[in-house]
C-alpha cells in the first residue's frame, strides 16, 4: 500500500468516478482501476459499489475512508512543516523546570530573533525530539556540557490571607495539614515532594497541573484553594504579590540550580546558544526586579 493509492482512493470516493480521476492524475482509467483493485486485494474487502455509471463507497470502503483521510491529513502536515523547517531556523526546547510564567518566553525570544522559531515543548513530552532542555537540579553539577543558568530557591507560597503569611519565615512542618497544588510531570512535584518528606509529612495534594500551566498553579494559591513550594525568583518576578505570599523556609533550605543542556551534550549551536543566552538575562531580570 502506497500514499499514492490512498490519494487515488480518496480522490475517487470523492469524485464517483474512475475516469473524471484519472483524468485528474493524468494517467489512464485502466491504470487507476487496477490500482483501487490492487489496494482492495490487499485490504481483503471491496471497497466501492457500482451504480451505473458511477461508484460509491459501500461499508468498508467508508471505513476505510476515515483512515486514509487520517493518513493522508498526517502526511500533509508532515510535509509543511518539514518545509517550513526547512525554511527557518529552528529550535526545540524542552523546559523540565519552571523558568518564566507561561508565554513570557516565546514573545522574548519572537522581539530578538523574528527569523528564529523556538518550539517549547513540555517536560512530558520527554519521547519528542529536542534540540536543548532546560532543568533544574538540587545540587551543583560538574559537567563541562551542562552551563548553569541561574540559582533559585524554594519558598512557600501561601495566600495573601493565610494565617502564616505575614510570617518572615516559617517552618515547612507548619503546612504539614495544608492543601498543596503542584505541577507535575516535571522537577517541580519531586522537589515538592522531597521537601514534604524532609520534614517528616507526605503532602496531601489537591490539584495538579502541567509544566506549561504555572498560571493555574498561581491562581490556585490566589484563591485560597492551597499552598504550595515554588521557586522564589520566576514567582516575585511574574506573581502578583498583593495576593500571594512568599515566605522563606526557616528549616529546610532547596536551592534550585538551572541547567542548560543541547541534546547528546553536544556544543551549542548559534541559535541555541542565543536561546541559552535568552533565558539567562530574563532571569537576571527578574532578579532585579525581585
Amino acid at each position: 500500500m502506497t500514499f499514492l493509492q490512498l490519494e487515488y482512493f480518496h480522490a475517487v470516493a470523492e469524485s464517483g468516478s474512475i475516469s473524471r480521476t484519472a483524468e485528474r492524475y493524468n494517467i489512464s482509467p485502466a491504470a487507476l482501476s487496477r490500482s483501487i483493485s490492487q489496494l482492495e486485494r490487499e485490504l481483503g474487502a471491496e471497497l466501492f459499489n457500482h451504480e451505473g455509471r458511477s461508484i460509491v463507497l459501500n461499508e468498508c470502503g467508508s471505513i476505510f475512508l476515515q483512515c486514509a483521510e487520517e493518513i493522508l491529513d498526517s502526511m500533509d502536515t508532515a510535509r509543511k512543516r518539514i518545509s517550513y523547517m526547512g525554511k527557518h531556523n529552528v529550535v526545540r526546547l524542552r523546559l523540565d523546570t519552571i523558568v518564566d510564567e507561561p508565554g513570557e518566553l516565546p514573545i522574548v525570544f519572537k522581539v530578538a530573533r523574528p527569523d528564529l522559531i523556538v518550539e517549547i515543548l513540555a517536560s512530558d513530552k520527554k519521547s519528542e525530539r529536542y534540540d536543548m532542555r532546560i532543568f533544574e537540579s538540587a545540587n551543583l553539577i560538574s559537567n563541562p556540557n551542562y552551563e548553569l543558568l541561574f540559582d533559585d530557591r524554594y519558598v512557600a507560597a501561601l495566600p495573601i490571607n493565610h494565617p502564616l503569611a505575614p510570617r518572615e519565615e516559617i517552618s515547612l512542618e507548619e503546612l504539614k495539614n495544608e492543601s498543596f497544588a503542584i505541577c507535575r510531570n516535571g522537577q517541580h512535584e519531586e522537589a515538592v515532594m522531597e521537601m514534604c518528606r524532609e520534614a517528616g509529612f507526605n503532602p496531601r495534594i489537591y490539584l495538579t497541573f502541567g509544566m506549561t500551566a504555572y498560571h493555574g498553579l498561581r491562581r490556585s494559591i490566589e484563591e485560597g484553594i492551597a499552598v504550595s513550594l515554588v521557586p522564589e525568583l520566576v514567582s516575585r518576578a511574574y506573581w502578583n504579590l498583593e495576593k500571594v505570599a512568599l515566605v522563606p523556609l526557616s528549616n529546610i533550605l532547596r536551592m534550585r540550580h538551572i541547567y542548560a543542556a543541547a541534546i547528546d551534550n553536544e556544543p551549542f549551536d548559534e541559535n541555541c546558544r542565543f536561546v541559552c543566552d535568552t533565558i539567562h538575562n530574563q532571569l537576571k531580570n527578574a532578579q532585579a526586579q525581585g
